[in-house]
């Protein structure tokens, strides 16, 4: 009797930031998680903006410079300090409105290069539909799934 065995290989391509253009659906009201991640070396500056060029935050070396965020954004957006440190530069927007909907950008500086971007488009709703939450689980999913492959 022959055995056969099957091999399933999967190949992951990373560069040094997760670059994707991704569409994430919120909710008026509701918070959404604004993904960012890098695995470029230290001293890190992380700029993310919206669809105006409007500063949402601004991380230098880990720490959030809180002096130059637009008011828009004051007391909305929360992060992590600790996941900064593991380069993940991922933001929540809290209190989705509609003028929150359009383009969001999560710009990575390591020293001397011209830098790296994350492009997300945000399109808030009134409500959430069956397809947004199921495309949403996936997203999260794929993002968690890459982010462990960077720190492992």
């Amino acid at each position: 009797m022959k055995l056969h065995s099957t091999r399933l290989w999967i190949f992951v391509f990373i560069q040094s930031v997760i670059c994707q253009d991704l569409i994430l659906e919120g909710i008026i009201k509701k918070s959404i998680l604004l993904p960012c991640s890098s695995s470029k070396p230290p001293p890190l500056e992380v700029f993310w903006r919206d669809k105006n060029s409007t500063n949402v935050l601004n991380i230098n070396e880990g720490k959030p410079d809180l002096e130059s965020q637009d008011k828009s954004y004051k007391d909305r957006v929360s992060w992590s300090e600790t996941e900064f440190k593991r380069k993940n530069f991922s933001i929540i927007l809290e209190n989705l409105s509609k003028e929150d909907n359009g383009n969001f950008e999560c710009i990575v500086f390591s020293g001397d290069d011209g830098g790296t971007k994350t492009k997300i488009k945000l399109e808030v709703m009134n409500s959430a539909s069956c397809v947004s939450s199921s495309r949403l689980v996936l997203q999260t999913l794929v993002l968690s799934a890459l982010s462990l492959i960077i720190y492992f």
